[in-house]
């Protein structure tokens, strides 16, 4: 909602920086053609999603919805950006392996929480 905002307000822009000077239609066009490929793309991907979106109850998106925001905090704690879980997850969901990118992830992080248990008591004795 906002991207389009945002892009209806630069090609309102443009259109309006073309009164002073028509040298501007020139950076207009690349802006114009721009806003053009950025709307076909957004068109594009959203229709890809709800095609390859499988069904699910209701039971099942607040699963998903609560596995993705431990996953979402994991990532905010580590400092990785967001894009490149997304990479790691797309490319496995592409190319599959034996052990995920997620897998991996769910997998370090319960061993990781034994092993700083483990290290805790460690230290308190």
């Amino acid at each position: 909602m906002v991207v389009g905002i945002s892009l209806i307000a630069a090609l309102v822009f443009s259109i309006w920086l073309t009164a002073y000077n028509a040298w501007i239609w020139v950076f207009s066009a690349v802006i114009i053609v721009w806003l053009v490929v950025l709307v076909v793309f957004a068109f594009v991907t959203t229709f890809a999603i709800g095609l390859l979106r499988p069904k699910m109850n209701a039971n099942q998106e607040a699963a998903v919805s609560a596995f993705v925001d431990k996953v979402e905090r994991v990532t905010d704690y580590a400092g990785t950006p967001k894009i490149i879980v997304l990479f790691k997850v797309l490319r496995d969901l592409i190319w599959p392996r034996e052990e995920s990118f997620i897998l991996k992830a769910t997998k370090d992080s319960t061993s990781l929480h034994k092993d700083f248990i483990q290290l805790s008591k460690d230290f308190d004795s």
